[in-house]
């Protein structure tokens, strides 16, 4: 019997379970085997979850042995058992804010020892040819650091984030220099998540240059499939005409709280002719010669509107 052939069925058995712990582990007692199988897809997500410390340990444990060394005399990390598996090659989706809070609580929030700490997790991953599939840029705060892009200068360590697919990211003007790293790195994203935390200051549409590396972002892409925009306070004369450069592969729009008073008429919607979904909720400045384009276009795919624009207060 082909010894592969076990591990292909299970491959394709467990592909169908609900991806947590209380379904998986279970088969981790069962044999080697399906360790083997488990393992990858249960630390696929491991640096998304609530409590992280030991799961950095163990990644920490799978650097070069001088890395190591170095750790434990900065009594970073403990002595742990060398790791079964080669684990951070596993590692399919990221969230910045949840390793960076992680850190900073075991760390007190000792910037240099953050930012140490992170740049060692991030080569890690790099040497481990990590290839990431998602990106959760999310939940940044006003006093967090960024440490991501001047990683991201190294060509080794753009690597890991080459293969995105998903992208969340809650833009900040302080981010600005990593939203341009992201901008030259990826451009295989299917699906993008922009939410804004740009403060309202003025009553005036707002000129939004930060929102120019985000449309540089958007035109990269080989073949965008779904955006979504939420809690956008202004910079749609910007973002949107960046859509012009997906309108071969775009098929899911959603627009949510978003002030649309500094936009031009909606041509480049207008010729969306792959769009098969658009929604529109809880947004603002939606004029009559903005909007007509859409309403008397040619849009064969387009199989449901949710259109609903009741005033409200934009989030500050």
């Amino acid at each position: 019997m082909n010894p592969f052939l076990i591990a292909e069925i299970v491959d394709r058995v467990l592909f169908y379970l609900e991806l947590d712990d209380e379904n998986l582990h279970p088969c981790l007692l069962v044999s080697k085997l399906w360790c083997t199988v488990t393992a990858p897809l249960l630390w696929q997500d491991a640096l998304s979850n609530v409590r992280i410390k030991n799961v950095i340990s163990i990644y920490l444990h799978c650097l070069p042995p001088d890395d190591v060394s170095e750790l434990r005399s900065r009594k970073l990390i403990e002595d742990i058992t060398k790791p079964t598996f080669r684990y951070p090659t596993f590692l399919k989706r990221f969230s910045y804010y949840n390793v960076m809070f992680q850190i900073g609580s075991f760390l007190k929030y000792n910037q240099a020892q953050v930012s140490y700490l992170f740049g060692k997790i991030w080569k890690v991953m790099a040497i481990h040819d990590v290839r990431l599939t998602e990106l959760h840029i999310n939940d940044l705060k006003a006093d967090m650091p960024d440490y991501l892009s001047p990683l991201l200068k190294e060509r080794e360590y753009r690597a890991v984030i080459v293969t995105v697919k998903r992208l969340m990211y809650h833009h900040t003007e302080k981010y600005d220099e990593l939203i341009r790293a992201l901008a030259e790195t990826c451009s295989n994203v299917k699906r993008l998540h922009l939410f804004d935390h740009h403060p309202i200051k003025h009553k005036r549409p707002l000129l939004r240059p930060d929102m120019e590396p985000i449309a540089s972002l958007i035109s990269k892409q080989k073949s965008l499939k779904v955006v979504r925009f939420n809690n956008i306070h202004g910079g749609m004369y910007v973002l949107l005409p960046s859509f012009q450069s997906q309108l071969h592969s775009l098929k899911y729009i959603y627009f949510t709280r978003v002030d649309f008073t500094d936009a031009r008429p909606w041509n480049v919607l207008a010729k969306a002719s792959k769009m098969e979904f658009l929604s529109i909720k809880n947004c603002m400045g939606m004029k009559d010669e903005m909007v007509n384009p859409l309403i008397g276009a040619q849009l064969p795919n387009l199989k449901y509107v949710d259109w609903d624009c009741s005033p409200y207060d934009i989030l500050t």
